[in-house]
């Protein structure tokens, strides 16, 4: 069986060691966590390093299968895409899904600098021209659409579709009520980091149509990958990457407006998704 050395304990493939304290002892206590969830999410774990911090992503497929390349939002992870990969894969094509620093099975360093967006862009660049991609189909949702986009239209000669669910659509949005909380200091650490509104309020409840599909093991998977303050820091950083749509400026804002133009005449083909 092979094992991964983490936390210096031997864990195997889809568990992670995390450290806990023993009520009876004091000394530290491993609890286990199934990143499998049930089976939902049965593949195989890869990393990536970059000078943030190590991101995982998973690739599954043929090799020389067609790339699509699926890219997550905020309060998500690649489990989004958990029914995508097995029928992509099926069809003889390669399934690339990688974790945003701060999410899912990736590192989550406390640094706020680390999440901004033009840094998100450059760590999933990092790791999709370390695989070579060509012919590549680009799947983009929420957050995923400008970080991902910024990849497909730097390198046309890499990608020859794109597949975009609901995203981001720039600074003329008028922005929902739990975000202008979210966006303020003090208030958003409270509810997100302290109270994990994001997943428990936001994703689980607003964020829902068929609230009868967040099975026990759809929870878990979504409330693993955030379960302290500081691991919640990605999370309170993207809504308040949101340009003021008084005064809409900065990289993102930027970063749209250049975006717009260049994927409006590809075609791109529109569709909602859900978590």
């Amino acid at each position: 069986m092979n094992v991964d050395l983490e936390g210096q304990k031997l864990v195997a493939p889809g568990q992670t060691a995390a450290t806990g304290v023993s009520a009876a002892t004091g000394a530290p206590a491993a609890v286990m966590t199934d990143w499998t969830f049930g089976g939902l999410w049965p593949f195989e774990p890869r990393w990536f390093e970059t000078s943030d911090g190590r991101m995982h992503y998973v690739d599954e497929g043929p090799r020389d299968g067609r790339p699509v390349v699926l890219v997550h939002g905020n309060p998500t992870w690649g489990f989004l895409y958990r029914n995508f990969v097995g029928p992509l894969t099926q069809a003889g094509h390669r399934a690339i899904v990688p974790d945003h620093l701060g999410f899912g099975r990736s590192v989550k360093p406390a640094d706020p600098e680390l999440y901004r967006i033009p840094r998100h862009v450059a760590r999933l660049e990092a790791l999709l021209e370390s695989l070579d991609l060509r012919d590549a189909v680009v799947v983009v949702q929420d957050w995923g659409g400008p970080i991902g986009l910024s990849w497909a239209v730097a390198h046309p000669e890499r990608v020859s579709g794109l597949f975009i669910l609901n995203t981001f659509d720039g600074p003329q949005q008028t922005l929902p009520v739990p975000l202008h909380l979210f966006r303020t200091p003090g208030v958003g650490e409270v509810l997100v980091q302290g109270f994990d509104m994001f997943v428990r309020g936001f994703l689980f409840r607003d964020g829902v149509v068929h609230r009868e599909r967040l099975t026990t093991d759809v929870r878990r998977a979504y409330l693993a990958p955030h379960p302290t303050w500081s691991s919640r820091t990605g999370e309170l950083v993207f809504p308040r990457e949101i340009p003021n749509p008084a005064s809409p400026t900065g990289p993102v804002a930027g970063a749209t407006r250049r975006l717009r133009p260049r994927f409006s005449r590809t075609g791109a083909r529109l569709c909602p998704t859900r978590p």
